[in-house]
């Protein structure tokens, strides 16, 4: 990436005429995600983003439709911002936040799951993965949150939820999600924010913002490995989702 472009990127607000292009960027930035693995029930770990192999090129595809619908959810409840860039004489998008503000929950009803398209990811991976989503990773994490917040005499309707942060990887190292982030706070004040970081490495991000770790809710123990991955015996590990919040 040039100069130029670097310092002629802006925030704006998605709308949805960028699903396309967003769930595009979504499923580079969490290809090898280990939280995702788990999710989709991986056997193997996609190479790189920009794969060339038929087999990850169809994995990638299925990613794009997993986020293709929680992306859908977020435009539904909550709001998203990107980070454009021209690149051949286009604004691209190369970086996403996606936020639900106090009052409002990302926890889809019955008609948000219609809307999203679920039926593409029950075709691309079965029922297993929306069951680790809906009856293992939401309510296992809300209890943590929950306890959190009351231990502080708070109440998590009243947080920010920052649901997504993501980067597409040929963008990496340009500052672009702590561009969007620390508008966001400005903006939010000193109300608090809670989310879930899927790997070591954002959860040290979080934590330089200013994110305090309340727990590290463990997935798919005896399941899968590190990396999300089918396993058995000592190495089927699980997968760590970091619950944080900052307070103000």
């Amino acid at each position: 990436m040039t100069s130029s472009q670097t310092t002629t990127a802006r925030i704006r607000r998605a709308t949805k005429a960028d699903l396309e292009e967003l769930s595009h960027v979504l499923a580079r930035s969490y290809a090898r995600d280990p939280f995702d693995n788990w999710v989709k029930g991986a056997k193997h770990m996609i190479s790189s983003a920009n794969t060339r192999d038929p087999g990850e090129l169809k994995a990638l595809e299925h990613m794009r439709y997993f986020q293709w619908s929680l992306t859908r959810l977020f435009l539904f409840c909550g709001e998203i911002d990107v980070v454009v860039v021209p690149i051949e004489g286009k604004e691209k998008i190369v970086a996403v936040t996606s936020w639900v503000e106090p009052g409002k929950t990302a926890d889809p009803n019955p008609l948000h799951m219609l809307r999203m398209r679920i039926f593409r990811i029950w075709r691309a991976w079965g029922l297993k993965p929306l069951q680790r989503m809906l009856l293992d990773f939401i309510p296992r994490t809300d209890k943590v949150k929950k306890a959190a917040f009351q231990a502080r005499g708070k109440e998590i309707k009243n947080a920010w939820y920052l649901a997504v942060v993501a980067t597409d990887p040929d963008h990496e190292g340009h500052g672009y999600t702590s561009m969007m982030v620390r508008a966001r706070f400005k903006t939010i004040g000193s109300l608090p924010i809670q989310l879930e970081a899927s790997n070591p490495k954002a959860r040290d991000i979080y934590a330089h913002y200013g994110f305090e770790l309340i727990e590290a809710v463990i997935m798919g123990k005896g399941k899968v490995d590190s990396d999300g991955l089918i396993a058995h015996g000592e190495k089927a590990t699980g997968v760590p989702s970091f619950v944080m919040v900052k307070w103000e």
